[in-house]
């Protein structure tokens, strides 16, 4: 390939750009795709008020989109006007910091209509009759009468059809179709009162990918949620309700249990209008820091609102990003919404699992329990419950190995109503057999106890009360690499958890201290896996992420192994311990750490239902 590197003497006078120029170098900002056309006509139609919204497209809308409204429709005397650059009804006395509609700035039509065969549609509130503009490349060919009872029709054909460039970057049908659909499907979720109808036309036979009446019930969003993100999401998700100053932030999001391995289920709305930013996906992401894994994503609809003074809309062409005038503020309500909303709903869990057992069983498949506990209050009283501080399962020595005794758990009423119910057994020295009062629960021992620790180290490192144990002897460990390096680097960041670390020789390090919790772990195991930890954490993380990081690392290693045999009181005590701990329906990873089969799931299976 070659370029041209000679330097050009030759000046060029300043022209103004023609307005088909202007529009078509508009369309190529606010209209990248068909989905972008389909998500401009939604929100003019939402702008004017209506109530019931048909979209209709061929060939992933190339060659067809069809938006039909009963909104306030246009006047026929503004026809002319709308497809005309920078002609809107949506803003007043140049007012840009208090943007309340969807669009305001008056590029859409225009930047449609010089791309595109474009029939507009309408009649307005009052008008005896309809009328209609037929517009080519820009160029408005006709205005005539129409039949149309109310609202506005906007037909576009053979999309980028004047410009082919554009064109040839389009994607397949099938990728343009389902970029149309999330267009809709994100519209919809915060439009709940507001009918929509999406269809492909495309071949004989129509499609349809959305059929969704307007929702009157007071739980109207979780209405429109479910039929949009179907109930795997509905039915395992909590309830966001969180106020601070001038923000609101309301929604669903779901268990930690219920991740998926891509983020394309996180919705979020600023003020009613869907976007994509990347400091609210940011945020929620760190929600969920130590209850997913890092390659795991949370499902969310999230509904922000606050003064439009608050948030600047005008600095994206297609207004799918936005600007916080606290950035900081708004990061610290999103993590502070999910995290007090996870900790409020205790012991919830994912009850898609159930479901998938049932389906199990009867084709005669490994089996897989899911898990659907009620809500309860993580409080202890006086009605059996143990004290934490009375409980110590920390690697102590003396661990029993004995049966469960029946009698002397049967006797025990208060365990019974408790919402883990009452040890029975232990299961290949690893799960808890346990009966509540409507159900069987599998505890994985190891899983709850890692999340217990978790807990406590994190209250005690935010307390500063981390107790170091001093080792009677020292340990040596032989490092390789720069693994010495990157733990004498974060030496500080260890002392506050409890470990004393020197340097030693050449390759090897000191450990004189641990965190009293960890007991007799295999300090060169655990000392290895910080070291991978960190290296993962990075310089650029935070000091609360690299320590979080940590105490997960350490929670792992200090916890009841898979393998420990033990006795009832033991059992028991762990689950009474779960009931006590936030967030102990999964563990560090994301993973469940209890399921539970209902008296009438079991009775199901053995067809007394």
């Amino acid at each position: 390939m070659k370029y041209n590197n000679q330097v050009k003497t030759q000046f060029k006078r300043i022209v103004k750009l023609d307005e088909a120029s202007i529009n078509k170098i508009a369309a190529g900002e606010v209209v990248e795709r068909p989905a972008a056309v389909v998500k401009e006509l939604i929100e003019n139609a939402l702008d004017a008020s209506a109530v019931s919204i048909q979209i209709s497209f061929s060939h992933g809308g190339k060659s067809m989109i069809k938006v039909i409204d009963d909104g306030w429709g246009i006047h026929k005397d503004e026809l002319k006007l709308a497809i005309e650059s920078h002609s809107t009804s949506k803003i007043n006395h140049n007012n840009l910091s208090n943007i309340d509609t969807f669009g305001f700035r008056g590029e859409a039509l225009p930047s449609i209509a010089a791309v595109s065969k474009l029939t507009l549609k309408s009649r307005s509130q009052g008008e005896l009759e309809a009328s209609e503009l037929i517009c080519s490349s820009g160029k408005i060919e006709k205005i005539r009468p129409a039949a149309l009872t109310a609202g506005t029709t906007i037909e576009i054909r053979d999309l980028f059809y004047s410009t082919p460039a554009r064109l040839k970057f389009l994607r397949s049908d099938r990728v343009e179709t389902q970029a149309v659909f999330d267009v809709v499907k994100r519209l919809a979720l915060s439009n709940p009162n507001v009918k929509f109808h999406l269809q492909d036309t495309t071949k004989s036979q129509t499609k349809v990918y959305l059929d969704l009446s307007e929702e009157i019930s007071p739980r109207k969003y979780l209405d429109r949620i479910k039929k949009v993100l179907g109930t795997n999401f509905s039915e395992n998700c909590v309830e966001l309700n969180y106020q601070k100053d001038s923000y609101s932030v309301s929604g669903f999001t779901s268990l930690p249990t219920n991740s998926a391995g891509r983020s394309v289920n996180q919705f979020f709305f600023v003020n009613g209008r869907s976007v994509r930013d990347k400091q609210l996906v940011s945020a929620l992401n760190a929600a969920y820091f130590d209850f997913v894994s890092k390659d795991r994503f949370a499902a969310a609809v999230v509904y922000l609102d606050c003064e439009p003074s608050l948030v600047d809309v005008n600095v994206h062409p297609m207004k799918s990003e936005v600007r916080f005038k606290f950035p900081k503020e708004v990061r610290s309500l999103i993590i502070h919404a999910v995290r007090d909303t996870l900790s409020r709903n205790g012991l919830k869990s994912n009850s898609a699992l159930r479901n998938k057992t049932l389906e199990t069983f009867s084709s005669n498949e490994p089996v897989s329990v899911g898990t659907n506990v009620s809500n309860f209050d993580n409080s202890i009283g006086s009605s059996g419950h143990l004290k934490s501080e009375q409980i110590e399962l920390y690697n102590k020595e003396g661990w029993l190995s004995g049966k469960v005794e029946p009698s002397r758990l049967d006797d025990d009423i208060s365990y019974t109503k408790s919402p883990l119910g009452v040890a029975k057994a232990q299961l290949h020295k690893n799960f808890i057999v346990s009966q509540s009062s409507d159900g069987l629960i599998l505890v994985d021992q190891h899983a709850a106890h890692e999340r217990i620790t978790y807990e406590k180290l994190k209250k005690q490192y935010v307390t500063k009360k981390i107790e170091s144990q001093s080792l009677l002897i020292p340990e040596i460990i032989d490092l390789l690499g720069n693994e010495k390096e990157v733990i004498l680097h974060f030496s500080e960041t260890l002392l506050k958890i409890g470990f004393e670390v020197e340097a030693f020789g050449e390759n090897a390090i000191c450990l004189r201290g641990v965190p009293a919790l960890l007991g007799l772990a295999n300090l060169k195991d655990l000392i290895i896996d910080l070291v991978d930890e960190l290296l993962a954490c990075g310089q650029i993380d935070s000091i609360e992420a690299r320590v979080d990081a940590v105490i997960s690392r350490i929670s792992c290693h200090g916890s009841i192994r898979s393998g420990r045999q033990l006795n009832a009181e033991e059992m028991n005590q762990l689950l009474r311990q779960m009931e006590a701990t936030p967030f102990s329906a999964q563990c560090n990873h994301g993973r469940p750490t209890f399921v539970e089969l209902k008296l009438s799931d079991i009775q199901k299976l053995f067809g007394r239902t």
